[in-house]
């Protein structure tokens, strides 16, 4: 069975990896043929043809999927358009925190849409925005909105969180915000028929009464409603550090442990009675209630991806058991996978697919099929002492630890050192105490009864202090081994050891297994060319960042735009594009001007990241010593060049005060212009023209008509243009004035807001120059066409 399952994923696998779908009525005609064929290859018996209709159907119908959600998006034409809709809340609305006037985002479903008064049709959920409003939004409301709306987009940066995916998965056709206008009215209060949603709201703000225990309040309200935006930055990064973050997340361990204590405790009760055994026998009713408290607790998780593919595997699981049919393990897994991923294909992309499934296969290997089939499911395990204990679950957790660890690498390019020991210790905790303790307190505590209100915080207090010395611990740097982009050939080295420990059958197999994994650990990883440039454009929104990497040294130009709520593409995009490359200290940093989408979060990023040296067009506001950029200051780095060509004075203001730097290599070159204007360009174009003309240019001010010259642009004649904007941004950057002006003398015009991130490689000869974009080189079906 497992081998067909993967052969049916292997199929859906391949779909991820498409730039574009085939053509829908193909796929649908040879998905039905394929369907067809099945029951003549399963008579016949012939595995090849059986393996390649199983691919088939796995790929086929992916592609038919994919087209029915890519269908689900906003149209081109109602782009930014003013939109009536009429809809409802659902989920759990989020907004900020400790404001008067607050920002939302929710999850909104429009059962209609006008567009001037004439119905238009939109995506069945979209991901809204209300900024700066005093409106108390909550789960199940009916709203009349008045919103602009755009394509469901993200930043693109390799190796980097992908929204543009977590859209798609999330099944969010478009995103948009709230236009203010008295059309903007609430239709209801609630929904008449109230459900889930409205539970867990209701919990979830008894919860923030708690202010004497933020930590703990924020969560037991994670673990209970699945609401994890009151966790502070400080919890997760301690989380993250002891590598417990999945505890926090409500996912397969909690619901199943919540499923087995119901599964026990209904079973003892049934058995009280004799006649209810002989009228219904025992496992069958606690199959059922496993199944309800399964469904339950799935729903007071919002029904979340992981919780919906937990309850797949537990109803599997559970079904075998109340009709009596007695599977293996690794049968009942496969059963699982194969149905999460016909209910659901692009879940293969998911991390979270990967890590829960591994993780119950690490289960299996490590205590074997017969401690958890059928027959003996509600059996007691025979073990012998507390030794023999305590050795069982360090077998599991080592199993746990060793399948997870390349996906670990994988998708999250980091590892806890203490992991294994850490989550020994609080999976037991939270599994037997925290999560049961955490359900039953808080829908006890509806009652509003003076001792379960004594209990309550008492627990709270408890969890407080628990967090509080978990956040002492996670203090240590060395607790998280970090590491680069993991490649094809690293993972499939890191998996090696896992088949060599559990599959291996000669003599010395766990302690070569252990060799394995330490080399591919530490095995170096390929050293960049000396005898290159190279060139990383991120694609930070509106904003700049570019980084230049050259015999061994690494220049930051700009941190990308810092936001008023706090947030910053320095701390999102910039800090773990560095760190995925390995990267933990700059030899120079060059900030080209004060303005926000430059400087970005300064203090953030020299907290996360070594800087040797700061250099900047204007003051800025930093404790650390820093230098003014300044026309005719140059430095070597073996074959590369760096000059700057302006200011030529000081004090300059704005965006003249901007460090515009030329880079040699070998025969080429590069400008980078930061956000210059005409007088800059004049000033240029007649003290430096001939430093001028390069080959590769950053154009200036994100293509405002306040620069760009045609005499600037003639000048430069530069074959690779480069413009750092934001797709759909409220300037309309680059204007279309400004790209038609550089593409008139030929070049290619290259933007980050429509290509996503972008990668030249200088070699030392003259056009040796490649050019890589996010959208040629890792773009996806599920990424909007810009």
């Amino acid at each position: 069975m497992w081998i067909n399952t993967v052969l049916f994923a292997a199929g859906i696998l391949l779909c991820q990896q498409l730039q574009s779908l085939p053509h829908f009525y193909w796929s649908l005609a040879v998905l039905l043929l394929m369907l067809f064929a099945m029951p003549s290859a399963l008579r016949d018996a012939n595995r090849a043809i059986l393996a390649f209709l199983l691919f088939g159907l796995g790929f086929s119908w992916a592609v038919v999927y994919g087209h029915w959600k890519v269908s689900d998006r906003l149209e081109p034409e109602l782009i930014k358009q003013p939109i009536v809709l009429t809809g409802s809340i659902v989920e759990l609305p989020r907004h900020d925190q400790n404001q008067q006037q607050r920002n939302w985002r929710f999850v909104f479903e429009p059962g209609r849409a006008l567009l001037e008064g004439k119905p238009v049709k939109v995506p069945s959920r979209i991901r809204l925005g209300w900024y700066k409003t005093n409106q108390q939004l909550r789960s199940g409301q009916r709203w009349q909105l008045l919103v602009k709306l755009k394509p469901p987009t993200g930043l693109l940066n390799p190796g980097l969180f992908d929204f543009e995916s977590w859209l798609f998965q999330k099944g969010m056709g478009a995103r948009g915000y709230i236009v203010e206008s008295p059309a903007n009215r609430l239709l209801e209060a609630s929904s008449k028929l109230p459900g889930f949603d409205q539970l867990r709201e209701h919990i979830r703000l008894k919860l923030t009464t708690y202010s004497e225990f933020p930590s703990a309040s924020a969560l037991v309200t994670a673990l209970t409603v699945g609401d994890k935006s009151r966790l502070s930055q400080q919890s997760w990064d301690s989380f993250r550090a002891l590598g417990i973050n999945h505890l926090v997340a409500i996912s397969g361990l909690h619901v199943g442990m919540v499923v087995m204590v119901i599964y026990w405790l209904s079973g003892r009760l049934w058995r009280l009675s004799v006649s209810a055994c002989e009228w219904i026998p025992a496992p069958r009713v606690q199959a059922v209630a496993g199944l309800i408290a399964a469904f339950f607790y799935a729903g007071m998780a919002g029904f979340s991806l992981p919780t919906q593919r937990a309850l797949i595997m537990i109803a599997v699981v559970l079904l075998a058991r109340l009709f009596l049919v007695n599977m293996q393990p690794f049968r009942q897994l496969s059963i699982a996978v194969f149905v999460v991923l016909l209910w659901d294909p692009p879940a293969i992309i998911a991390p979270g697919f990967w890590l829960s499934f591994m993780a119950v296969t690490a289960i299996f290997l490590s205590i074997g099929s017969k401690q958890v089939s059928a027959d003996n499911f509600s059996e007691k395990v025979p073990i012998h002492g507390l030794f023999s204990k305590v050795r069982k679950l360090v077998v599991m957790q080592w199993s746990i630890t060793l399948l997870l660890l390349p996906f670990s690498l994988l998708f999250f390019k980091q590892v806890s050192v203490v992991s294994p020991i850490a989550n020994l210790l609080l999976i037991p905790l939270f599994s037997f105490f925290v999560v049961p303790v955490a359900l039953l307190m808080t829908f006890l505590n509806q009652m509003e009864l003076a001792l379960i209100e004594s209990l309550f915080l008492l627990f709270l207090a408890l969890i407080e202090w628990l967090l509080g010395y978990l956040e002492k611990l996670s203090r240590y740097d060395w607790l998280v081994f970090q590491t680069i982009e993991i490649s094809v050939y690293r993972f499939t080295l890191l998996l090696l050891p896992v088949f060599v420990w559990y599959l291996g059958r000669f003599r010395f197999q766990k302690p070569i297994a252990v060799l394995i994994l330490v080399t591919a650990l530490f095995f170096p990883s390929p050293q960049k060319s000396q005898d290159q440039l190279l060139l990383s454009v991120l694609d930070i929104g509106q904003g700049t960042s570019i980084l230049l990497e050259t015999a061994g040294k690494v220049l930051l130009y700009d941190l990308g735009p810092r936001y008023g709520n706090g947030n910053s593409a320095t701390m999102s995009v910039v800090v773990p594009f560095l760190k995925n490359r390995g990267i933990d200290k700059l030899d120079k940093l060059v900030i080209s001007h004060s303005d926000s989408d430059h400087v970005g979060d300064l203090q953030g990023f020299l907290q996360a990241i070594n800087v040797e040296k700061i250099v900047t067009g204007e003051v800025i506001n930093t404790s650390r010593q820093y230098a003014l950029c300044q026309a005719g200051q140059r430095w070597r780095w073996q074959q590369t060049m760096f000059e700057f060509l302006s200011p030529d004075r000081h004090p300059v203001k704005d965006n003249n005060a901007s460090c515009v730097l030329r880079v040699d290599h070998g025969e080429n070159s590069l400008l980078l212009t930061g956000d210059i204007e005409r007088a800059v360009e004049r000033r240029l174009l007649k003290s430096d023209r001939q430093k001028l003309a390069v080959e590769v240019v950053l154009v200036p001010h994100h293509g405002s008509k306040s620069s760009s010259t045609t005499e600037f642009v003639n000048a430069v004649d530069a074959r690779f243009v480069i413009n750092t904007s934001a797709y759909l941004n409220r300037y309309g950057f680059p204007k279309e004035e400004i790209r038609k002006r550089w593409l008139k003398n030929g070049a290619t015009f290259l933007n980050t807001g429509d290509s996503g991130a972008l990668e030249l490689v200088f070699g030392k000869d003259a056009d040796d120059i490649s050019v890589d974009t996010f959208s040629d080189k890792n773009g996806k079906y599920w990424h909007w066409p810009r």
